[in-house]
């Protein structure tokens, strides 16, 4: 069934020794659903349910817990990263503008699922107050945030490479 983590997925979350923790539940499942394209509130809802379920929790836990909410479905993951974007924007003058990267499947990195659900975790530390930015910015491909500030070593390479 499309989301449910496959034998493989099980049988690697707990060679890694990992647990669901306790009342991880499946408070994300069915959010994929719900559009807030022009909606101010539901990205708030999401972004209560998710404080209410990882606030106070160390990042390795708040992300397992993430997972284990969403059973490890990468649309309902991407729906939560979406609206928490949606909430940072609203809140931090200073979070990027633009798409954020679309997260795809590579053989040598993490699974998409783990990727999304740290990115919600970084989002919602941002959100909290954290500072992150540097986190937050790497969400976005290289080359569409604002500052285009270059250290003086490119610079002056690129002005030797044009004479």
């Amino acid at each position: 069934m499309e989301g449910e983590p496959t034998g493989e997925e099980e049988s690697t979350h707990a060679a890694m020794g990992e647990e669901e923790p306790e009342g991880s539940g499946m408070w994300l499942r069915g959010i994929e659903d719900i559009s807030f394209e022009d909606d101010a509130e539901t990205p708030r809802e999401i972004l209560e349910l998710v404080r209410n379920h990882i606030e106070g929790l160390d990042r390795k836990a708040a992300k397992r817990k993430v997972l284990a909410a969403s059973s490890y479905n990468e649309h309902i993951l991407n729906h939560t990263r979406e609206a928490l974007f949606a909430i940072a924007r609203q809140q931090r003058r200073d979070c990027p503008k633009g798409q954020p990267k679309k997260r795809t499947y590579r053989a040598n990195t993490e699974p998409v699922a783990n990727r999304l659900a740290e990115d919600c975790c970084a989002l919602f530390q941002f959100i909290e107050g954290g500072r992150n930015l540097a986190e937050i910015k790497k969400m976005f491909p290289t080359g569409t945030q604002n500052n285009t500030w270059q250290s003086p070593a490119i610079t002056r390479s690129r002005r030797l490479n044009l004479s």
